[in-house]
């Protein structure tokens, strides 16, 4: 950490190296903290309105349906693997600006947000950073489906037979995973700093 006198060099180096790793081809990351809602903004397009919203995010719509060691991707239902980063967009967008502009201006000002953002917080374009599939896999009956991200095309085959041979059935998290969150903390003051660079969280 004394290489890094500045929270944003820190962020800077990850976003570095995530990216070289992702393009690598041989990484998987686990998203811990869901907040994609990609199956209301499907509905939202195909519907022209919200009348038939979930209202909740897609794993807690997925932990009802899936059953133990099934998989799904967001390519089965939206036909192109990341899809779900401009879905998940749309509701807050539609709510805003649909009912007096047009789904055609929602889409366009959708995709407006969605490259500034990433522009804005990771110095990147869009078409830099989002370039992973998305999954989810239910490993344990007792314990919700995680989610997981791969670069586009990779084969996850192996993957979900790894998960499902290496897991923990009270989380239904890989157990290496588990035994990280166990062991390693980030520094006490990095969020206050990072808030401070920043001016935001």
């Amino acid at each position: 950490m004394d290489d890094f006198k500045r929270v944003g060099k820190l962020v800077d180096c990850i976003r570095d190296a995530s990216v070289e790793i992702m393009n690598f081809g041989r990484a998987v990351g686990i998203v811990k903290r869901i907040r994609t809602n990609a199956f209301d903004g499907w509905l939202i397009e195909r519907t022209g309105n919200t009348d038939r919203c979930l209202e909740r995010n897609d794993r807690a719509v997925l932990v009802s349906i899936m059953p133990q060691n099934s998989w799904f991707a967001y390519d089965w239902l939206f036909r192109a693997p990341t899809k779900y980063n401009f879905y998940t967009r749309l509701r807050s967008i539609f709510e805003k600006y649909g009912r007096t502009d047009g789904m055609f201006m929602v889409q366009e000002r959708r995709r407006q947000l969605i490259e500034s953002d990433t522009k804005r917080s990771l110095e990147r374009s869009a078409e830099e950073i989002l370039k992973t599939s998305r999954y989810y896999v239910r490993c344990s009956d007792s314990a919700p489906p995680f989610c997981f991200e791969t670069l586009v095309g990779t084969d996850v085959k192996s993957i979900l037979a790894y998960f499902q041979a290496n897991h923990n059935p009270a989380t239904g998290l890989p157990f290496p995973l588990d035994l990280i969150d166990e062991n390693v903390s980030l520094p006490e003051n990095l969020t206050k700093e990072f808030v401070e660079e920043f001016g935001y969280c």
